[in-house]
Formats: C-alpha cells, sequence, structure tokens
C-alpha cells in the first residue's frame, strides 16, 4: 500500500496525465491539416537538385503548406533571417 505520500503523489500524476490527454484530445481535434508557410533556405545546388522532388512529395502529405525558399550560397543568419529551416 501506498503512504500518505505515495497517494499524494499518485492522485497528482493522474491529474496530470487527464490534463495532457485533454490537451492532446483538443489539439487534435482542432483539425488535422497542417497549414502555414514553411521558410527554408538552402544552397543553391542543393536547392535545384534535391529540393523540388523533396518539396512535391511533402506537398502531396500538406498541401496546405506554402514554401518561402531562398536559394543563396552565402552563409544565412538563421535567427535574423526568421527561417524556419537552413540547409548548410
Amino acid at each position: 500500500s501506498l503512504t500518505e505520500r505515495g497517494e499524494i503523489y499518485l492522485e497528482h500524476s493522474r491529474q496530470i496525465l487527464d490534463d495532457v490527454s485533454h490537451a492532446e484530445a483538443l489539439v487534435s481535434s482542432a483539425g488535422k491539416a497542417y497549414s502555414g508557410v514553411l521558410k527554408i533556405s538552402a544552397p543553391v545546388n542543393f536547392g535545384l537538385h534535391f529540393l523540388p522532388s523533396l518539396i512535391r512529395k511533402f506537398q502531396e502529405l500538406y498541401p496546405d503548406i506554402v514554401f518561402d525558399l531562398i536559394l543563396s550560397d552565402e552563409p544565412v543568419d538563421f535567427a535574423a533571417s526568421g527561417r524556419d529551416l537552413a540547409i548548410t
């Protein structure tokens, strides 16, 4: 049997798990469709040769995602550029 402290811990742990389950249910019920802008920067050669097929496959799964793509061989300041993904 649990001690008094163990009972308190168990009760609070169950509440936390219930809260997490509730939060997950709320988020998943909000819709499974992903949408928005995905900002990517990549080197020119990589962008021209590999990204078109990757983007096509990605958009088959997530058609509501729009790509903001910058191809440049210059270093990108990831934080200042507001990019979500930088391929170097």
